[in-house]
């Protein structure tokens, strides 16, 4: 009977690591399919901004750069709660916090209102959590 308790008991702790690492899989395929099918929607507004830029037409260039700077923010605002992890061991948060505090540097000096104002409310309450972010000459050197 102690050898059925000892069989039953590893049989039950390998069915859990190929559980682990199916769900670890499958999460981190998920994870680089929703980057690769960003891919081709990022590359499109690249080629309209650039086509407004060799047409001359640089104020639309500008507004279609600064309606896809609030995109980013407002996935970033979505995305936040979503993406806490334990195993954040290369202090992922403190760049996060870094780059959103040169964001909301961007923004507090070179203000921008889409026609949406929901989304210019969630943009102004997002980058506000980054305000009082300090950049240190270190990091202001390496704009």
């Amino acid at each position: 009977m102690k050898y059925w308790r000892k069989f039953v008991i590893v049989l039950i702790a390998l069915a859990l690591v190929v559980v682990v690492f199916y769900a670890g899989g499958l999460f981190g395929y998920m994870q680089g399919y929703g980057d690769g099918s960003n891919a081709p929607v990022n590359a499109v507004s690249k080629v309209s901004v650039l086509k407004c830029i060799r047409k001359g037409d640089t104020p639309m260039a500008i507004r279609l750069l600064e309606t896809e700077l609030d995109g980013n923010i407002v996935y970033h605002w979505a995305q936040k709660d979503l993406d806490k992890s334990y195993f954040d061991v290369f202090g992922f948060k403190k760049h996060d916090k870094l780059f959103m505090g040169r964001i909301s540097a961007y923004r507090r000096a070179t203000p921008y209102n889409g026609s949406d104002n929901q989304i210019n409310d969630v943009v102004k309450t997002v980058l506000h959590q980054y305000s009082t972010n300090k950049l240190t000459a270190k990091t202001q050197q390496g704009r």
